[in-house]
């Protein structure tokens, strides 16, 4: 008469998916965070932007890379020094720079050297661009890192894109916070100690939410269970009066 089985069921399903989304929003943002990154930024027409990407990992050698910056061409425009566009990759000499040529507000930088490679001990600044604001506005520079990895070995061995890094500036100096620069192992393992620190503490909290959860989930279900036993003993007790 109540349906008991079809609520149990449907109770078990609803659980099953809000614990499926409670994964997935812990589990999300951290496979994307390590190969994306975005900086906003304010700035006022004529300010001078500055955006450099870099990579440190002190134990890999680099030789591949596809990366590609993308800035709103609403806010932003690439600065000239006389004809020359500002953006380059001066530590990656070998590299292969599309300087936005057609306007689309997409900077493609690309990297391959499978004999020798790029020591990375000390860090590789892997693009330097600088813009021109063009109006006053809130606005956001951005990079996407497709590919990066070292050949020096026996096989290729993908580098972790959490060593890779953004800084950006306005008017020479840093906007929102301190540059880590390219040069300082120390910096970078204070930066890595505390990620680390942070990631654990995320994990840590998402693990009891789950765990939570889960056991609400089984006390719901068990309780569902006896409701629906003691309701059909009820009835049943119904019946035999009856005759």
């Amino acid at each position: 008469m109540f349906g008991g089985d079809k609520i149990v069921k449907r109770i078990f399903s609803v659980i099953i998916s809000a614990l499926l989304v409670c994964i997935m929003m812990f589990a999300i943002p951290g496979a994307h965070a390590a190969e994306r990154d975005s900086n906003e930024v304010a700035v006022t027409a004529g300010d001078r932007v500055r955006y450099c990407v870099y990579v440190q990992a002190s134990d890999n050698t680099l030789s591949g890379v596809n990366l590609t910056v993308n800035y709103d061409t609403d806010c932003l425009e690439i600065a000239y020094e006389g004809q020359t566009k500002l953006a380059e990759m001066t530590d990656l000499p070998n590299g292969v720079l599309n300087a936005d040529e057609s306007g689309t507000g997409a900077i493609i930088a690309t990297y391959a050297d499978g004999i020798k490679g790029t020591d990375l001990s000390d860090g590789v600044q892997v693009l330097d661009v600088e813009f021109n604001a063009v109006k006053d506005s809130v606005t956001s520079v951005s990079y996407y890192m497709e590919e990066l990895f070292d050949f020096s070995g026996e096989e290729v061995e993908y580098i972790d894109k959490s060593n890779v890094y953004s800084n950006i500036f306005v008017n020479g100096q840093p906007f929102g916070k301190e540059p880590i620069p390219a040069e300082s192992s120390e910096g970078q393992e204070e930066l890595t100690e505390t990620n680390s620190r942070s990631e654990a503490a995320s994990t840590v909290t998402a693990c009891i939410i789950i765990a939570v959860i889960a056991a609400v989930a089984v006390v719901m279900v068990i309780f569902f269970i006896k409701l629906n036993a003691e309701r059909k003993k009820d009835k049943k007790k119904s019946n035999v009066k009856k005759k």
